[in-house]
């Protein structure tokens, strides 16, 4: 049987460091003003969150086995091949491998292909697997509340 499990932010100030919460389950209250309020419940009780940092976790993990959810903001590792000349033979080419990274943020879509989306920098998007993610190193750094400007796009100045 899946566990069910999801994250928030608490509004109000908790003890520590982290103010990220993990739960079992989402309660959405509709105030007789038209505002709503989230509150996960957890193992201590029930908390109001941030309705924006609200997520389920998603059923891959990076390469060290971090749970991910959406918001969460990855570091992928590629490789491609380049066709260099070789200067001695024009006619003859050699295989070189370019190495590079990317970063990208999370995200649940909610289309006719439901489920999770890494949307790099540039805003291209790829659907994640375990499998996926392992062949690309995923590496967890951080999410897009806490840490921002890991996607931040670089400008060409």
């Amino acid at each position: 049987m899946r566990e069910y499990k999801f994250r928030g932010k608490s509004v109000e100030p908790l003890a520590g460091d982290s103010q990220w919460l993990i739960g079992f389950g989402v309660h959405v209250a509709e105030l007789s003003d038209g505002g709503k309020e989230y509150w996960l419940y957890t193992e201590n009780g029930t908390y109001q969150v941030n309705p924006e940092t609200v997520g389920q976790v998603f059923d891959v993990g990076d390469k060290e086995e971090n749970e991910l959810y959406p918001g969460d903001i990855i570091k992928t590792f590629h490789t491609r091949s380049l066709t260099a000349e070789d200067g001695n033979d024009p006619f003859s080419s050699m295989q070189q491998i370019e190495e590079y990274e990317k970063i990208g943020s999370l995200e649940y879509y909610r289309g006719y292909n439901f489920g999770p989306r890494l949307r790099w920098k540039k805003g291209h998007m790829m659907i994640p697997n375990t499998s996926t993610l392992w062949r690309m190193k995923a590496i967890k750094l951080g999410n897009r509340w806490d840490n921002p400007e890991l996607l931040e796009v670089e400008s060409n100045g």
